[in-house]
């Protein structure tokens, strides 16, 4: 389980055409953030500048933390504070700014980039789907030739929940990792952990 510490406003800027952000669409990509933090059992904490009142608030929004900077201050310095109180749990940054991201590295903090972080999202979201669909089509061998037509149905049927492994990336990657730099295999651990 990883702290992701997700500079809201950078990101979507980086992923959106329109660099205005309405409502609708901070609501899709809170949304999209918690289901990402569920699937993949991260705890996310999503910063965005201002908000609904002068000063700082924050609250859980579909079960992650969503903080709110207020007009006295930037979500950067909510982020360098967080940081701050929460740097033993090694929390990872996701921006793209990079006065932002260059404190965190003095900080020992990693930092990710913003498209490159919703690349990986994407991915991972894309790979439950396909799962679940291919679960759905996948087709059952019958190994005896016993009838018992209950049997053959809950077979069938319990087919359809069983985790197909994917561990062929994993292993690969591992494999590379012996020639990287310390720091690359540091981000190479951080992005199989996304």
């Amino acid at each position: 389980m990883m702290l992701i510490i997700i500079d809201a406003y950078n990101v979507l800027k980086q992923t959106l055409p329109s660099r205005d952000i309405s409502d609708r669409k901070r609501t899709k990509f809170i949304m999209q953030m918690a289901a990402y933090a569920k699937l993949r059992k991260h705890t996310v904490v999503v910063v965005f500048d201002g908000g609904p009142y002068h000063w700082p608030s924050r609250g859980h929004e579909h079960g992650i933390l969503v903080i709110y900077s207020g007009a006295r201050q930037t979500a950067d310095k909510v982020i360098q504070d967080y940081i701050q109180k929460n740097k033993n749990k090694k929390p990872l940054l996701v921006s793209s700014d990079r006065e932002l991201c260059a404190w965190v590295s003095q900080e020992g903090v990693i930092s990710i980039g913003s498209l490159e972080f919703c690349n990986i999202v994407e991915n991972r979201m894309a790979a439950v789907k396909e799962k679940k669909t291919s679960r759905q089509k996948g087709t059952v061998v019958k190994l005896s030739s016993d009838e018992n037509e209950e049997v053959d149905k809950l077979m069938t049927e319990g087919s359809m929940y069983v985790d197909q492994k994917d561990d062929l990336h994993d292993i690969q990657l591992d494999e590379d990792t012996h020639k990287l730099s310390k720091n690359e295999r540091k981000m190479a651990d951080i992005i199989r952990k996304l």
